[in-house]
């Protein structure tokens, strides 16, 4: 019999490019949101194969791009119905059995939804995510007793870690929350913790990436690539030939990102048109990090560039999670409506 962690807050933010997790103070993992199916032929067991609810064994994140298979992405960019699909639950209960790594009880797993899905879905996806699971992680059965679980909208969660860093006067804050993510373009206009207006298109760094993935593609023979490795590359460079590729200095990847940043901004100043009665606009996501200089060269105080925007999402739904346990709530308290 093992034994069975208490846990009071786990924080998960799964987008369409990364699934971004926070379950302690300093227990933090990233992995790309793909899956990828193992070939039904003889397999020797391996530690890394998941299998949610006797459902099918598969690799999820980072296994599944280093398995070799073929990658698929778990999460589509305007798919509502998401929350239905078995690649989402694979993936949301997949991580927590991988992080959590025994059976674990969980007093409140808090989730984020973009705002567009939160009053349609909130309801089934707290539902879903509440109760106990069963994964398979390789040859290990592991339980996950979930309490309760509290969905909050999406911009609420880099709004939240602000709050915390002090970085935002609460009171009455007008915010613009810009939040690049891979699939699409998110701006979110706030009065406090208020969303006065949304705004959506497909502007995310999948445009860019799939264009630079194809310029690598004809430079480099050979090289086993897909659009998910792209973020990495640009930061850290191309293994290639026993040395490291700068692509971020290539003068037609900096074309690339140049044209994709002119699209984003003309979206937003067609909504918006100046930035005036912002206190802050913050500039969050995998595209804040992309576009970093040029958005700092637009030179306006009010601007906010949030190198950790991966994370600052999950971070302030963990910081939430965290208030509503130390307040008592949870207690038989914390609702999820």
């Amino acid at each position: 019999m093992s034994t069975i962690i208490q846990k009071d807050v786990y924080a998960l933010d799964l987008g369409n490019g990364y699934a971004k997790r926070k379950w302690g103070s300093k227990s933090f993992a990233v992995d790309p949101s793909v899956f990828a199916v193992p070939l039904d032929y003889f397999n020797t067991a391996n530690e890394k194969i998941i299998n949610v609810n006797d459902s099918r064994d598969i690799y999820i994140g980072h296994d599944a791009l280093n398995s070799g298979h073929t990658i698929e992405n778990a999460i589509g960019e305007e798919d509502i119905e998401r929350y239905s699909s078995q690649e989402f639950k694979d993936l949301l209960f997949g991580f927590i059995a991988k992080d959590c790594g025994t059976d674990t009880s969980i007093d409140v797993l808090v989730l984020g939804l973009p705002v567009k899905h939160f009053g349609n879905k909130r309801e089934q996806l707290q539902k879903l995510g509440k109760g106990k699971k069963m994964v398979k992680v390789g040859q290990k059965d592991i339980v996950i007793d979930i309490k309760n679980c509290i969905a909050v909208p999406q911009p609420l969660g880099t709004y939240m870690y602000l709050e915390g860093l002090k970085k935002i006067d609460t009171a009455a804050s007008q915010t613009l929350v810009i939040d690049g993510g891979s699939g699409t373009l998110d701006i979110t206009e706030m009065r406090g913790r208020e969303v006065i207006s949304v705004d959506g298109s497909n502007l995310g760094m999948n445009m860019p990436n799939e264009q630079i993935l194809d310029y690598l593609e004809t430079q480099f023979n050979g090289i086993d690539i897909t659009v998910n490795h792209i973020p990495d590359i640009l930061e850290n460079g191309l293994k290639f030939a026993g040395g490291v590729v700068k692509v971020s200095d290539m003068k037609p990847v900096i074309e690339i990102l140049d044209k994709h940043f002119a699209l984003v901004w003309k979206r937003i100043i067609q909504k918006y048109k100046s930035f005036n009665k912002f206190d802050n606009v913050v500039w969050t996501g995998g595209m804040a990090l992309a576009h970093k200089a040029r958005i700092e060269g637009k030179k306006l105080p009010n601007f906010m560039v949030l190198e950790e925007g991966q994370s600052a999402n999950v971070n302030g739904y963990y910081d939430f999670g965290k208030g509503l346990v130390e307040s008592g709530r949870n207690k038989g308290t914390v609702q999820s409506k």
